[in-house]
């Protein structure tokens, strides 16, 4: 069940499409902000952010903004998960493995941001 009922009924397919145009133009760059900064990863951000309008297009929210950003953190989560269990986690330690070089500082502020992304709020905010 959605926190928010969508609107998709009462208005036409154009009219929601102006909307979310309308939307995506106010909120896209603080989504893909928040986003990069739960993933660590500017492409993957933008990725997420274009599903959270995709979703708006499917069913308009009636309180855009914070429906806008709880499936934005949402989408984060459930990415942070799926990336545990396929072991996308474990890239980093596979590639120094294999190369034998220590990965340089930038990878590894990475590879920190993205494991930061999978936390919980408290528990995110235990380890900052």
């Amino acid at each position: 069940m959605r926190a928010f009922r969508g609107r998709q009924r009462s208005r036409g397919t154009g009219a929601r499409i102006i909307e979310v145009a309308e939307l995506y133009t106010r909120y896209h760059a603080s989504l893909v902000r928040l986003l990069y900064r739960r993933t660590g990863d500017r492409d993957h951000a933008e990725d997420l952010a274009q599903e959270v309008f995709v979703r708006a297009l499917e069913t308009l929210p009636t309180n855009p903004k914070p429906w806008l950003f709880a499936v934005a953190l949402n989408l984060a989560r459930d990415d942070g998960r799926r990336a545990v269990r396929q072991g996308r986690a474990l890239e980093l330690r596979k590639g120094a493995a294999a190369g034998g070089a220590v990965p340089g500082p930038d990878v590894a502020a990475e590879a920190v941001r993205a494991a930061l992304g999978t936390l919980g709020g408290k528990d995110r905010e235990a380890l900052l």
